[in-house]
């Protein structure tokens, strides 16, 4: 019981992960583009590197992928790092969500739900993890 959970635990940080690059933000007139294509873009503009990575909405989704990604390989806390890296870019996706719902922009709207259901499994798998172990 608690192997299989630990597998269905990781594949939805891996699915997190991937979903959150995934979504799509449109902007400003003709510009737009998958988080993927915009975090690649961000870094490699090396001549404004240091001020892309100090704005919120940078800072906070890239140190909330780095924690989910560092919660996959370390066993003591990985719970509090999925959740808080979880929390870190679940507000820019909700945030994308919330632009997709007032633009009425149905492609906006469907990158994000992938990310959101995986968020909810996540939370309810690692739920059921903690229970599992306090019975114990």
């Amino acid at each position: 019981m608690i192997k299989s959970l630990k597998i269905k635990i990781i594949a939805t940080r891996i699915g997190l992960i991937l979903s959150f690059f995934l979504c799509y933000l449109q902007w400003g007139g003709n510009n737009s583009g998958f988080f993927f294509d915009i975090f690649r873009e961000i870094i490699n503009k090396s001549s404004s590197w240091q001020q892309n990575f100090v704005h919120p909405f940078i800072l906070g989704p890239l140190l909330g992928l780095s924690l989910i990604i560092l919660s996959l390989f370390v066993k003591k806390h990985s719970y509090k790092m999925a959740i808080s890296g979880q929390i870190l870019t679940g507000l820019l996706v909700l945030f994308v969500f919330l632009i997709g719902l007032f633009n009425s922009s149905l492609f906006v709207l469907l990158s994000t739900i992938p990310y959101l259901l995986l968020s909810s499994l996540h939370i309810r798998f690692s739920n059921e993890q903690k229970l599992f172990v306090s019975q114990r």
